[in-house]
């Protein structure tokens, strides 16, 4: 082949050459990757038949950048699909039809994404990721973007004023008048324990903590560290 010019993400239709064996008029080509000058400069084709009438490979460019392809460049490895491949009678049953359903959930991906496009220059994402249409749960490019910024750029609430105390409090509408009342002043009594103008509440209550009985107090330093490294932590 010539010198071949892929664009950045896509896949081109490349003529090749190959040895056939003998008395054999299919070769499969192994899938194979190869790599650039970068570590992003990545290329390759998927597992493939091709015969000496029709001896072209899908080469898909994952870069963002083209990648120019030289004449005599290896693109993969051929094998005698008689020899190479699984039988039909070598699998179970089971496995034969889950091979089936997968390879025509393939072929219906491919022929969704060659309507309105050639299909020697179609986009890498919609030929070779099939799970983004048949798995689209696990697609994380598909997933909605996240709304704001880290925790520490969140606006903190505002603070809540004495006079707007009552107002700030969602009070049942089902309740009396009187009942309103009575819970009214029993908040007004412990606004203390709500935070209010920029204050954290406060209430005074106290809790009983049961020990073993028996048991006696034991006081040990909070942090296993030199006391350097305590007035860091």
């Amino acid at each position: 082949m010539k010198s071949v010019t892929i664009p950045a993400q896509t896949t081109s239709l490349i003529p090749v050459h190959a040895e056939f064996p003998n008395k054999c008029d299919t070769l499969f080509v192994e899938k194979f990757i190869k790599q650039g000058e970068l570590d992003s400069d990545l290329y390759g084709v998927p597992d493939s038949l091709i015969s000496p009438q029709f001896s072209k490979l899908y080469v898909s460019n994952f870069s963002d950048k083209p990648i120019v392809m030289q004449a005599g460049e290896t693109l993969g490895r051929g094998w005698n699909p008689k020899t190479h491949l699984d039988k039909q009678n070598s699998i179970s049953e089971k496995e034969l039809q889950l091979r089936e359903t997968y390879a025509a959930n393939v072929k219906r991906l491919v022929e969704e994404s060659a309507r309105g496009a050639r299909m020697s220059h179609s986009t890498v994402d919609k030929i070779f990721d099939p799970s983004r249409k048949l798995y689209p749960e696990a697609d994380r490019f598909n997933e909605p973007p996240l709304e704001g910024g880290p925790k520490t750029s969140e606006i903190p609430p505002e603070d809540v004023l004495e006079e707007n105390f009552l107002i700030e409090i969602d009070i049942s509408k089902e309740l009396s008048t009187e009942k309103r009342r009575v819970f009214e002043a029993m908040l007004v009594r412990n606004r203390n324990a709500f935070g209010i103008n920029g204050q954290l509440g406060n209430y005074p209550g106290e809790v009983e903590i049961p020990v073993i009985e028996g048991t006696k107090p034991v006081c040990i330093p909070p942090f296993g560290e030199s006391p350097a490294n305590r007035e860091v932590i």
